[in-house]
């Protein structure tokens, strides 16, 4: 059967695959990018399972991986900057 993506599937491949460097520039603008990408991925899997969908969420948590630890290294650095 051949079907046609939604808007939402879509949506989220592209939210996903734009938090990974975004998450790797600006910690928190990735992690809100990473965050909404997450929601429509798995509102969009509910509906139906494809295989774009599961790109998007899985481009979604990488991203949510790295802005959280680019978040953490920021904490880390400003900690020890403070300690000096």
């Amino acid at each position: 059967m051949n079907r046609n993506p939604s808007g939402i599937e879509i949506a989220a491949l592209i939210i996903g695959i734009v938090s990974i460097p975004l998450a790797c520039y600006h910690a928190t603008l990735g992690l809100i990018a990473a965050v909404i990408g997450i929601v429509l991925s798995v509102r969009s899997r509910r509906f139906s399972n494809s295989g774009i969908s599961t790109a998007g969420l899985v481009c979604s948590i990488i991203g949510c991986v790295f802005g959280a630890m680019n978040l953490l290294l920021a904490f880390i650095l400003v900690l020890f900057a403070v300690a000096l």
